[in-house]
């Protein structure tokens, strides 16, 4: 029984980071049969953001599917992760600090920043994981607020700071690969996705409940396990 349990719970987390995967994929898909203009001169303001909004249904599109095995049974408010996830999305890369003329100024002084630091002070990664932990804020933020009217309970914050661990994480590799700033490729995109839904997979099981090793998970806000 335990074992069936923990085998059930592995399972969801292969399939949260194949979900991961085949939402990255698509996206990569679109953007190159699809969308070639992307890649073959700078983007204008509206066609980046219709870039963001796709990649962000792709991956919030299969992320649905493992949660609505996951949950059990058809949930209207389930199905605004969708929405939800893709406005998170397009407000952190609205914010100033992702906006493409201001994140281009900021580069600018890199050399600058590095100069003033301690020798093998690594500024890349650092800055990166930066980036990256403001985006997974805005994301958890929507996010959390679905999981938490779905589950009926207080997981806001918890899923906040699971997704502001995978990004820190994403930040790291991501930085160790770069020795300067240029922009992510396929595979760093693909990379980055596997990475962020493998750390934020065991979160999401602690939230549903889920059994493991045995024991009973711990959920926020609740004290029972499902």
């Amino acid at each position: 029984m335990v074992q069936q349990r923990l085998s059930h719970s592995l399972a969801i987390w292969v399939a949260w980071v194949l979900a991961a995967v085949a939402g990255s994929l698509l996206a990569i898909l679109i953007d190159v049969f699809i969308l070639p203009w992307s890649s073959a001169r700078s983007l204008h303001d509206y066609e980046a953001v219709l870039m963001v909004i796709v990649s962000a249904i792709c991956l919030a599109f299969f992320q649905y599917i493992v949660l609505r095995v996951l949950v059990g049974r058809v949930s209207l408010t389930l199905t605004m992760w969708i929405p939800a996830s893709v406005i998170a999305t397009l407000v952190a890369f609205n914010t100033p600090g992702f906006l493409q003329g201001t994140v281009l100024r900021t580069l600018i002084s890199i050399s600058a920043i590095s100069a003033s630091m301690p020798r093998g002070f690594p500024v890349i990664q650092v800055i990166l994981a930066l980036i990256g932990l403001a985006f997974a804020a805005f994301l958890g933020l929507g996010q959390g607020i679905v999981l938490s009217i779905v589950y009926r309970r207080g997981v806001v914050g918890f899923w906040v700071l699971a997704n502001l661990s995978a990004a820190l994480v994403v930040g790291i590799v991501l930085g160790i690969r770069y020795q300067e700033f240029a922009s992510p490729g396929f595979a760093d995109t693909l990379l980055g996705g596997v990475i962020y839904a493998a750390v934020t997979g065991p979160a999401l099981l602690v939230i549903a409940g889920r059994r493991l090793g045995g024991y009973v998970a711990w959920s926020p806000g609740s004290h029972v396990g499902v």
